[in-house]
């Protein structure tokens, strides 16, 4: 027996995300983002395979924190903030620790694109981030 809403054909509440949350989701997934990104890429490359472990925890923050702004919405729209944001913050963290090397030569940031760790660790932080709002 479902009640006469639910029984209905429209999509459920839990998918429908406002344009307001959405509004102060995303500014404040992507500075999380790229505050944790800078962490991540300052910090958590050097401790090489555990790096990984922070990446993927890195992932479910930023996904908690849009999580937490939009109420607890799900879907896809959710999951492309999520793992956007976790995306768009490492690559600002990578960024952010070139310009701030002694050496400013984007030898930094060019170490990055040729580090295969580096993908890996991109990958462990966007699929920490979706699975996270995919299996609440």
């Amino acid at each position: 027996m479902l009640c006469r809403e639910c029984a209905s054909n429209k999509k459920s509440r839990l998918y429908q995300v406002s344009a307001g949350s959405m509004a102060l989701a995303i500014p404040a997934c992507l500075l999380a983002a790229a505050f944790g990104g800078w962490l991540l890429t300052s910090i958590g490359m050097g401790f090489g395979f555990f790096g990984i472990a922070f990446g993927f925890l890195y992932g479910l923050a930023i996904a908690e924190i849009a999580l937490r702004i939009t109420g607890r919405k799900r879907g896809l729209t959710m999951e492309i903030l999520a793992g956007g944001s976790a995306f768009l913050g490492i690559i600002a963290g990578w960024l952010i620790t070139d310009s701030t090397h002694p050496l400013f030569n984007h030898a930094y940031f060019l170490w990055h694109l040729s580090n295969p760790w580096s993908y890996v660790l991109l990958g462990v932080a966007i699929f920490g981030a979706v699975n996270r709002i995919r299996n609440i």
